[in-house]
């Protein structure tokens, strides 16, 4: 957010030496809307889905290039996540048709109550499939800062 729209107001209680600042960000309401726009190069996942996603490869960068529902077998990635039924959670499994290792950064969307939280995930090993899992239900996964490494 723009340090422009950031003030800071000194409160001077009855003694000079008592002070406390109070800082207030100030954002109209278009900057707060921009700030739930989607990124160029994240993929959302909902539950129930399988995704086929293709990617622009520059060396060990990738820039996203095609998602869809339809098997893919020139995708690169395969992503698909359900329900846990058993722990009433949710299941994420990431196939990596890649070369190289894969990293990338996940974030969870509650979008019923408007929240998200960055969490964890390991690297996907190359030619390898990887599954994570949550103890909870989650209504959408945003992933994305997909690169390949050796390691």
């Amino acid at each position: 957010m723009s340090m422009k729209y950031v003030t800071t107001i000194a409160l001077v209680r009855k003694s000079p030496i008592l002070r406390s600042a109070l800082t207030l960000v100030l954002a109209p309401f278009f900057l707060l809307a921009q700030e739930n726009v989607e990124k160029p190069d994240t993929v959302p996942i909902h539950p129930g889905e399988t995704l086929y996603v293709t990617f622009q490869r520059t060396g060990d960068s990738l820039t996203l290039a095609h998602v869809t529902k339809d098997a893919d077998k020139a995708a690169q990635l395969v992503f698909k996540m359900g329900p846990l039924k058993e722990i009433h959670g949710t299941m994420l499994q990431v196939q990596n048709k890649f070369d190289k290792n894969l990293h990338y950064k996940a974030e969870i969307r509650l979008l019923s109550k408007n929240k998200r939280a960055n969490t964890s995930v390991v690297p996907v090993i190359a030619g390898k499939a990887s599954f994570e899992s949550w103890p909870y239900v989650i209504e959408e996964l945003a992933l994305s800062g997909f690169e390949l490494r050796d390691k």
